[in-house]
């Protein structure tokens, strides 16, 4: 599952609703969840590993959270920041890579 859905996703200011110099509360997302056939999985809650970095590949997380979201149909949504706050050290000023 992480292999697949860890494809590079750049999560670009555009996307945020927020006020200057403020880190955002919450960000939405969402997705398909597949598996490595590319196959949509069947309804149900999956745990999910959710990791924000500032470079594409490698480096160290800036920001993980776990968490159990529910799959219907292959679709989940969810609000990255609603487990775990989202550190100062983001501030969403320039693009970040979502790890799933």
């Amino acid at each position: 599952m992480n292999k697949l859905l860890s494809k590079v996703l750049i999560i670009s200011m555009s996307m945020l609703t927020y006020l200057p110099a403020q880190v955002p509360k919450l960000v939405s997302y969402q997705g398909v969840l597949t598996n490595n056939s590319g196959a949509i999985v069947a309804d149900g809650s999956y745990s999910f590993v959710l990791s924000l970095y500032n470079v594409q590949t490698g480096g160290t997380a800036l920001w993980t959270e776990t968490k159990s979201i529910n799959v219907d149909d292959g679709l989940f949504t969810t609000a990255l920041g609603d487990q775990t706050a989202f550190p100062a050290v983001l501030t969403f000023n320039e693009p970040y890579w979502l790890d799933i």
